[in-house]
């Protein structure tokens, strides 16, 4: 199983070799694509928060929170921040992962926040470092808020039809290469080149 260090760091937030690509399609329910007009452009830039996993391996977690945020978005209007440490911590779990700073899965998170669900941020903050304490008042307040049903997005096509149409956010992971470590100015990202580095869980949520 691959591993990438950078510096004395371990370097794998999205376990993209460990991922049950085969079952996590298993899973996912059918959809109908509408062919339907869609708008030019869609962005939630200043609605959804810009989050900063810090030196951890979270960025799934980060993934699932904001996930869950974007849907409660789209039902109620209403910004309402999740816990992405809770999802980190409870993605692990699934995967097989716990114990150590070391990453999860998109199914982990899935698995994790269809089982389990997820609480507020305010209940488990970002700690901003590894840790697994997690109290029983987060499970007991997660039930109320768990991921019914997802499905697969095969191409660029059913990506923009999907986020276009306002049914929700794209899970997505890959590889995370050196010439990524050096976004332009904006965080933009222009080049997809070099050694990979890791793995890395992202939100697509909108498009130009």
């Amino acid at each position: 199983m691959p591993q990438f260090v950078i510096g004395d760091e371990f370097f794998a937030g999205y376990r993209i070799q460990d991922e049950p690509r085969a079952e996590l399609l298993a899973s996912c329910s059918q959809w109908k694509r509408f062919g339907a007009d869609i708008p030019d452009r869609v962005q939630y830039r200043g609605i959804l928060k810009t989050e900063d996993q810090q030196r951890t391996n979270s960025c799934a977690g980060h993934m699932g929170s904001s996930g869950v945020e974007y849907l409660n978005y789209l039902a109620t209007r209403e910004m309402k921040q999740f816990s992405r440490w809770f999802s980190y911590i409870t993605g692990q779990k699934e995967s097989g992962h716990y114990g150590r700073d070391q990453g999860t899965t998109i199914s982990g998170i899935i698995r994790a926040l269809n089982k389990v669900g997820i609480c507020r941020e305010a209940t488990v903050p970002f700690p901003g470092y590894y840790q697994t304490r997690v109290p029983q008042e987060a499970y007991t307040e997660a039930e109320e808020v768990k991921l019914l049903k997802w499905f697969s997005i095969d191409s660029v096509a059913d990506l923009v039809e999907w986020i276009g149409s306002g049914r929700g956010p794209v899970f997505s992971g890959m590889a995370w290469r050196q010439s990524m470590a050096s976004p332009k100015p904006g965080g933009i990202i222009d080049s997809y080149s070099g050694a990979a580095l890791g793995g890395h869980a992202t939100l697509w949520t909108g498009y130009d």
